[in-house]
């Protein structure tokens, strides 16, 4: 008689990243959502208050030409929930892009909350009459880009030059 087959438990659906940072990638995630939407209402009330020729982003002219104020916001939101989305499920199912490891995703996270709590100060401050911010001659805009792509950046040297696994 052959012995009895032992049966075996497969999950299907396997947790590959530690808790720990399923719950950093989930706080980040909504950080990330909470200064877009600081940046995307601060910038809609700008545009109320000053017109949309105080928007430089063509694509997002455009979107207010032909849409109005909810144009604006369902463009700048929208691609915005569309890249966070893609780091979320990259950071939550472990995906690996050759060497480089989820950890480096949460630079993208960084560099949207910086950059959105930066461009939406800013905004805050054109409507009460104060200005565009302007650092080492650079206006809201480009530091606020700035801000966005320094984290990435900075994780993709450390990794090029620091990382030896």
């Amino acid at each position: 008689m052959p012995p009895p087959i032992a049966l075996t438990r497969i999950s299907l659906h396997p947790l590959k990243t530690p808790r720990s940072a399923s719950s950093s990638n989930s706080y980040l995630f909504i950080f990330a959502i909470i200064f877009s939407l600081y940046d995307t209402i601060s910038t809609a009330l700008c545009v109320n208050a000053n017109g949309h020729e105080y928007e430089l982003s063509t694509l997002l002219k455009w979107a207010i030409y032909n849409f109005g104020v909810a144009g604006l916001a369902g463009v700048k939101m929208g691609v915005t929930l569309v890249a966070l989305a893609t780091v979320y499920w990259i950071v939550a199912n472990g995906i690996q892009l050759g060497r480089n490891g989820v950890k480096k995703f949460y630079g993208v996270y960084l560099g949207v909350i910086l950059s959105n709590a930066y461009a939406g100060t800013s905004n805050i401050s054109v409507i009460l009459g104060n200005g565009s911010f302007y650092l080492l001659d650079l206006n809201a805009a480009q530091i606020a880009l700035l801000l966005a792509f320094l984290p990435l950046l900075v994780i993709l040297l450390v990794v090029l030059f620091f990382d030896i696994s």
